[in-house]
């Protein structure tokens, strides 16, 4: 799942999905996440882009991801409550156990799956 931080979400969606297509990952699925930490979310405020320029990244080095490849990925959408993302940890890890979780960015989508399904914590 992807998350808030130096982009905002639709932009941090497609820099994932170029990473991973880049990677030759390009069929790992990708949902998008939260727009902003949590105690934001819960008061409606959005995302704000810091840091790295319109795009999220110092600079872009990155191919674009093909249009096939691109319309696959859109199936999950940008959602920006982070309601997708949730649901899809809440799934996954529940059809899963004993998953890792690499986690590399703010927990924002872990918390939200939390409190969707705090069981989750003792998984």
């Amino acid at each position: 799942t992807t998350v808030h931080g130096n982009a905002l979400p639709s932009v941090a969606y497609d820099n994932t999905r170029r990473v991973l297509t880049a990677a030759g990952a390009g069929d790992v699925p990708v949902i998008a996440g939260a727009s902003c930490e949590l105690r934001l979310l819960d008061k409606g405020k959005r995302a704000r882009t810091q840091g790295f320029g319109e795009q999220g990244r110092a600079f872009d080095f990155l191919p674009a991801v093909a249009e096939a490849e691109q319309a696959a990925g859109e199936a999950t959408g940008v959602d920006e409550s982070g309601c997708a993302a949730a649901e899809w940890l809440v799934q996954t890890i529940k059809a899963n156990a004993g998953i890792s979780l690499v986690l590399t960015a703010p927990l924002t989508n872990i918390a939200l799956a939390l409190r969707k399904d705090p069981s989750l914590a003792r998984s």
